[in-house]
């Protein structure tokens, strides 16, 4: 594909800019409120906020990979139902890090893929927040914000560097109320959702007081969702229904306008558009461009056991079951909460979409 483009009305400061990518994991767009995320939604309001991104898989330990690599994984294994051997020419680190940026990785998340650690100069994984209340979960978001304030404030150089924050990711961390009570799921979920908001909340305001945020991109997103029994079941990685792939996106660029962007996007295209918005060379389509193809999310667990993928169109999802066969389609307009399968009564729709997959499987090396 051609190099990606820069974001329209954009009057980019003179220099290199830094980039501060930041992933929150297991989050959901829509559990990504502005009550338990504030400071994001300040954010988003002088940004752009993507409505419709989509995670490349639904699992850490291959969407990360995918997100740095910026490709899905079809591209990055030989075959995906049996080979579990990601492997990738370059990731965003190793690409800025050629190109003069300082690079760091700051991450408590314990199960990391070897791409994942790639072109870093610094790469943590060992910080760790005492739980407010002594109890012998651990938290780590603010650790981590603090640890990243230090590095970016104390560059004299441009930088890339990469937070994860795992705090969302079950065993969810305030599952307790203040008596001892179990608290439900989604109780326990909101409440590790805020304490990333505080986080984030605390990152900003320092970005803001040490004047970064002029001269540094922001891009904050998810590696994926989390199902919270929405079908019945729990965790993530297994279905391709939106609560597992749907996930938040907001990139601030300073000297842009704020907008949203309401087409569906992956979130593979974000390591392009920041080579755009840089100068760093980083082929591949991006987010603001017109993308012939469609976006495409893939489920794996253990390669041997499953493999499906999610093509996602303007109005339309086709579910395609790769190993097995039968295969879904929903209206996500009439239907968002992907309730009933129209594969066999929607011919029309059924041809769209996957005459879209078809062109999707046609391009190898450039989806």
């Amino acid at each position: 594909p051609h190099p990606a483009i820069v974001p329209p009305a954009c009057r980019l400061p003179d220099g290199k800019l830094s980039v501060l990518l930041l992933t929150i994991d297991a989050l959901r767009a829509d559990r990504a409120t502005a009550d338990a995320l504030p400071a994001l939604f300040a954010l988003a309001r002088r940004s752009t906020t993507f409505t419709r991104a989509y995670s490349p898989t639904g699992l850490t330990m291959t969407s990360i990979p995918a997100l740095l690599a910026s490709r899905p994984l079809a591209d990055m294994v030989d075959n995906a139902l049996k080979d579990g051997d990601m492997r990738a020419p370059s990731t965003l680190a190793t690409l800025f890090h050629a190109a003069g940026w300082r690079t760091a990785a700051f991450n408590s998340f314990g199960e990391m893929h070897e791409i994942q650690r790639r072109g870093f100069d610094s790469f943590n994984d060992e910080w760790m927040d005492a739980y407010p209340r002594g109890a012998e979960s651990m938290l780590t978001s603010r650790t981590l914000a603090r640890e990243a304030i230090s590095f970016a404030s104390a560059s004299d150089t441009p930088f890339f560097a990469w937070v994860h924050f795992s705090d969302v990711h079950s065993p969810y961390k305030f599952d307790r109320d203040e008596r001892g009570r179990a608290r439900t799921e989604d109780q326990s979920y909101d409440l590790d959702v805020a304490y990333v908001g505080t986080a984030l909340d605390s990152l900003f305001g320092a970005m803001v007081a040490h004047r970064l945020l002029e001269r540094t991109i922001i891009v904050v997103t998810a590696d994926h969702g989390e199902e919270l029994m929405a079908r019945g079941r729990e965790a993530h990685g297994a279905n391709l229904f939106e609560e597992c792939t749907h996930v938040p996106l907001v990139v601030w660029v300073p000297g842009c306008a704020p907008g949203v962007v309401e087409r569906p996007v992956g979130t593979t295209q974000i390591g392009p558009t920041l080579g755009a918005l840089t100068g760093v060379n980083i082929p591949g389509w991006g987010l603001f461009d017109a993308r012939p193809l469609p976006v495409v999310t893939e489920a794996t667990v253990g390669y041997d056991i499953q493999y499906k993928r999610a093509v996602v169109g303007e109005r339309y999802k086709l579910i395609v079951d790769v190993a097995n066969g039968g295969n879904m389609l929903f209206d996500l307009v009439a239907d968002p909460n992907e309730a009933t399968n129209i594969y066999g009564s929607s011919d029309e729709a059924r041809g769209v979409m996957e005459a879209a997959y078809q062109r999707w499987l046609d391009a190898p090396g450039a989806r």
